[in-house]
This record gives structure tokens, sequence and C-alpha cells, in this order.
């Protein structure tokens, strides 16, 4: 019974990580319709990216996002940098994110 559990848990999160985006167009996708997954996708790559420079991941810090920057900026941003680049929306939509984050907001 043990063993069937954890391989039911395993293919559930075999699923559930099949589901993240895999591209720009996805995000793009979901950033126009305004949904949750758009804002909750692209603050969660802000806070990952805040994360490793406090762990000491990345030692030369490109993106300084002022306080008050609310969640729909962010999403304005990223929506602006993805529709700027149609030519790459096949690659990474983290990628995108981070990207965008550091052209508006850089590091002075």
């Amino acid at each position: 019974m043990r063993k069937l559990l954890t391989t039911l848990a395993l293919c559930l999160c075999a699923t559930n990580a099949q589901a993240a985006y895999k591209s720009g167009n996805d995000l793009l996708t979901a950033c126009k319709a305004e949904g949750l997954t758009c804002y909750g996708y692209i603050t969660a790559a802000q806070d990952t990216y805040e994360a490793w420079v406090d762990w000491g991941l990345i030692t030369e810090k490109r993106m300084c996002v002022p306080h008050g920057v609310s969640a729909e900026q962010l999403r304005l941003v990223v929506l602006k940098y993805m529709e700027s680049k149609p030519e790459a929306l096949h690659l990474n939509a983290g990628s995108f994110v981070l990207n965008a984050l550091i052209v508006a907001f850089p590091c002075k």
C-alpha cells in the first residue's frame, strides 16, 4: 500500500510539473487574459531572483524593483517586453520575466 501511494504521489507531481509554463507564448496568453496565474508566475520569478541574491547564488544584482511597484505594473512591464520580442516567444517564460524586469528596473 505504501509503495502504491508513493507511486501515485510521484505521478501527480510529474503531472503538475508538466503544467508549468514552457514558453513565452504560454505566459503571453495568460498575461493578456489578466489572470491570477500571470501575476503569480511573475511575482514568483521576482521572489526567486531575490532569494538567489540573498543566498549568494547571484553575486551581481541587476534587477532592483522599487518598493510600491504593484503586481499589475509588473504584469504590464512583462507584457510589453514579450510583445516587443515576438521572434523569441518560443523561449523560456522565466527568462522573459527576468529579462523584462532587469531592463525596466536596473540597479543603479
